[in-house]
């Protein structure tokens, strides 16, 4: 009985086995995979309000960029709305300048205003003669002096321009600047 036993249980087994091979096996299903062509660099927000203290004290607008510290040329440029404010998005993360046009194509001052300082002692003042020569005053300069300058006759834009700003990634970075405006 044990010998027939087994035997049963042999063939219930070969017979299950033999089954379940006759039977279609699920078709695998195709699931793309995505392979990333290029590391996503993250992004940094820039913000912020220019304004005037001192003789006028309101919010302008004027062009304002942002050049890399490697060099001169701009890297993204917006112009601050009627209450001064301004925003730069998408913005790699690096060594930066913050630039503000005091004076574009002439030689005038800001109305309400008989001189106007930089923000700050660490700030300089750029006068841009062409597009191939700048002349860069290391130490605070008003853009009276800058617009009052004897060789100057030709001068394409006068700008402020910050210290260094280091943006580093997923940051929203504020920077308020106020420009005192003199009677």
């Amino acid at each position: 009985m044990k010998k027939s036993l087994t035997i049963a249980i042999c063939f219930a087994i070969f017979v299950l086995t033999a089954c379940q091979s006759t039977t279609q096996a699920p078709k695998p299903t195709s699931t793309p995979t995505i392979t990333p062509t290029s590391t996503i660099m993250p992004i940094v927000f820039l913000k912020g309000t220019l304004k005037f203290s001192g003789a006028r004290q309101d919010p302008f607008s004027t062009k304002i960029a942002i050049h890399d510290i490697n060099n001169f040329e701009t890297t993204w440029s917006v112009q601050s709305d009627k209450n001064g404010e301004y925003s730069f998005a998408d913005i790699e993360p690096g060594k930066y300048n913050l630039w503000i046009l005091m004076a574009d194509n002439k030689k005038e001052m800001i109305s309400g205003c008989t001189n106007v300082m930089a923000p700050g002692i660490t700030w300089k003042t750029v006068i841009t003669l062409s597009e191939t020569a700048r002349l860069t005053m290391e130490t605070p300069f008003s853009l009276l002096q800058a617009i009052n300058a004897d060789n100057l006759a030709d001068v394409t834009s006068i700008e402020f321009q910050s210290p260094e700003i280091e943006l580093t990634s997923g940051n929203i970075v504020e920077l308020n600047v106020e420009l005192k405006c003199e009677e």
